[in-house]
């Protein structure tokens, strides 16, 4: 192989297209727009086990792991955006980008300190709560 075909071969290969993925702070701010998250989920961002507890007052209720339905790009309003920005500087986790509820935005920190190994395909297909050890998942008493 001469040095033309190499370098042909060598440019091909940086243009070659890689798949799509929204940024985290669009997966974010979708969530928010989807669930109308506000203060209250801000405020429980700081106590989890609050609001996934089902005797508490507007407990969220632990479901299925619904199928990523992201957005291709974020249009929020400054009050969603605020949240948004919001939840990405409280929650410092990668498992954040595979949540697709503001159930397991709650429960990933939890789940990354437990086990900060878990596989993508584990963590898109599986819900967050299923993931944690039963102690984790019962939460301040």
């Amino acid at each position: 192989m001469d040095l033309s075909e190499r370098v042909r071969l060598g440019r091909a290969d940086r243009r070659a297209k890689a798949p799509f993925r929204p940024t985290l702070y669009t997966c974010v701010s979708g969530l928010v727009r989807r669930y109308g998250l506000g203060e209250p989920f801000l405020r429980g961002l700081e106590t989890p086990g609050e609001l996934t507890r089902q005797d508490a007052p507007g407990a969220i209720r632990v479901k299925r792991k619904s199928p990523d339905v992201s957005p291709l790009f974020s249009l929020s309003t400054e009050e969603e955006h605020r949240v948004s920005l919001a939840i990405l500087s409280k929650v410092k986790s990668p498992y954040l980008e595979y949540a697709t509820s503001p159930d397991e935005i709650l429960v990933c920190e939890s789940l990354f300190r437990q086990n900060p190994f878990l596989h993508p395909e584990t963590l898109a297909s599986h819900h967050f709560e299923t993931l944690l050890s039963p102690n984790e998942r019962a939460g301040p008493k």
